[in-house]
């Protein structure tokens, strides 16, 4: 993809994701070998995909989304304050998120299967 990325994350499906630096979502397409957008116009501060490919993101105004394919919209996770997430293996999604015990510290937060946050 010419032009500039932020952010880069790879799902478990081999799907393939970026924030460009207008903190827009692109998705690879081995299909046609390009960048495609993906998402509508939510703006992203930062992604990560999960074992099934699923995409979530942090947005500008801190909140955890995830993309809900069978809808084709976002859905709201019920986490603010959100810096940064990560997904791992399966059931494993992680978001650094306030309130911290310090200062500017933030709490870690999993995703569990029971559909919450702890």
């Amino acid at each position: 993809m010419d032009g500039c990325a932020y952010g880069i994350t790879l799902g478990g499906d081999h799907s393939i994701y970026i924030r460009d630096c207008q903190e827009r979502i692109y998705h690879y397409s081995e299909k046609t070998h390009g960048w495609k957008r993906f998402g509508g116009t939510q703006k992203v501060y930062n992604l990560a995909a999960d074992h099934d490919g699923r995409l979530w993101i942090i947005t500008k105004e801190k909140k955890v989304m995830r993309w809900d394919g069978e809808e084709s919209q976002w859905e709201d996770m019920g986490l603010t304050g959100a810096q940064y997430i990560a997904a791992g293996a399966h059931d494993q999604v992680y978001a650094l998120a306030s309130p911290g015990a310090q200062n500017d510290a933030q709490t870690i937060y999993k995703w569990t299967s029971g559909n919450k946050w702890i």
